[in-house]
């Protein structure tokens, strides 16, 4: 069954006022936003839109495997699309779009039929894009998924990117509507601002982290490699490599020369939590390897700038353009890079500095207050241009 709104949705009349209060007469907006998976992302986003005098309705479910505050009203629909439960919540969701009535309908990419299937009897105007390929074989989509997704990409007027990179890849694939236009805004964490803990100076800095899901494209070879060559050299300060996902780790083809069994890694299979963010596990760390072979965006380089934390991140998609400038950027294979850039910020001091870059190039580029505005400042212009 369909989790009932975390807030009542408010029956907008004809004479509603058609402005944002206290913002000088700025277009008053109301947003319904389908998002079957970043739905953490999207409370963010919805969030700082109703800061902005804007209204904002979110379609989603439990796919994300953390719970997302309760920041804005949201619909919650089954997770899996053979739900028999999906017949109830498609009917009390249409009746809740009604009452809604919605000037901008937004839906994230996906290949979930119900969601798709949901979002086109809405008409969307907003296409959300996030990854513009796949990054390995285990983001390659079967046939039948395959056709969904293109049903979904269908009749688009604007495509919402969140970097260069991405909206580049989408301006030159055979699927985007030749009338579509993209845009970008920066990307936020999905973590909130305000839980952030107190930053970490020298002092209390130690240890290197690599997070998230152990996907081959993750490149945790090259980064084991590095890590063992930095372990056996000078500037080795005891510090642990801290692996910190869930899935199995595909087997090293460095196992040996990595030396997995060796005091200085940590494995920790399991997913990371906003818990752990807000309690401070993760803010003392003295790097975040984010060195991908291949990617569009990550969420982990994001939150490790946004705590404080310097991340390591390869030349790929648009990996270069969430890292501050004096920070390192590599090619994924330049293991000897890798261990120079180790070598260095295992002097805590220097850990502590470029953490502080980070986070100051995080707060005036991608927090919740900047890419707010920029989307909502989006949203009114779709609309004013009617």
């Amino acid at each position: 069954m369909i989790a009932r709104p975390r807030a009542a949705i408010r029956r907008v009349t004809d004479d509603d006022a058609r402005t944002c209060p206290g913002r000088g007469g700025s277009i008053f907006v109301r947003v319904l936003w389908f998002a079957p998976w970043f739905r953490s992302l999207a409370h963010i986003y919805g969030r700082g839109l109703t800061s902005n005098g804007h209204e904002v309705l979110i379609v989603t479910s439990t796919k994300h495997p953390e719970p997302a505050p309760s920041l804005v009203t949201e619909l919650m629909c089954p997770a899996k699309f053979y739900d028999p439960s999906w017949i109830r919540s498609a009917w009390d969701a249409e009746r809740a779009f009604r009452k809604f009535r919605p000037d901008v309908v937004m839906t994230e990419q996906t290949s979930d039929p119900m969601f798709v299937a949901l979002a086109q009897r809405m008409h969307p105007q907003m296409l959300i894009v996030h990854d513009a390929r796949p990054h390995d074989h285990t983001h390659q989509l079967g046939g039948w998924r395959k056709t969904v997704k293109a049903v979904g990409n269908r009749q688009r007027h604007h495509i919402l990117t969140f970097s260069r990179h991405v909206a580049k890849d989408v301006a030159a694939s055979e699927w985007k509507p030749p009338s579509a236009q993209i845009h970008q805004v920066s990307l936020v964490s999905d973590f909130r601002d305000e839980d952030v803990p107190e930053f970490r100076e020298a002092a209390e800095r130690r240890d290197f982290v690599f997070m998230g899901r152990m996907a081959p494209y993750r490149n945790l070879d090259h980064v084991l490699l590095a890590w063992a060559q930095h372990v056996r050299g000078p500037h080795y300060r005891g510090d642990r490599l801290i692996i910190w996902g869930r899935k199995e780790l595909a087997p090293a083809k460095y196992a040996e020369d990595c030396r997995m069994t060796d005091e200085s890694v940590e494995r920790r299979s399991e997913i990371y939590r906003y818990s752990d963010i807000s309690q401070g596990r993760f803010s003392g760390f003295k790097g975040s390897f984010c060195v991908y072979l291949e990617a569009s965006q990550s969420g982990v380089q994001l939150v490790s700038a946004q705590l404080g934390i310097a991340p390591i991140v390869s030349n790929v998609g648009g990996l270069p353009e969430y890292q501050a400038p004096t920070l390192p950027v590599l090619d994924p294979t330049d293991v000897k890079g890798l261990v120079d850039v180790l070598d260095r910020m295992a002097n805590p001091e220097h850990a502590a500095e470029r953490g502080r870059v980070a986070q100051e190039f995080y707060l005036a580029n991608h927090s919740e207050r900047v890419a707010a505005q920029q989307l909502s400042d989006l949203l009114e212009k779709s609309i004013a241009s009617r």
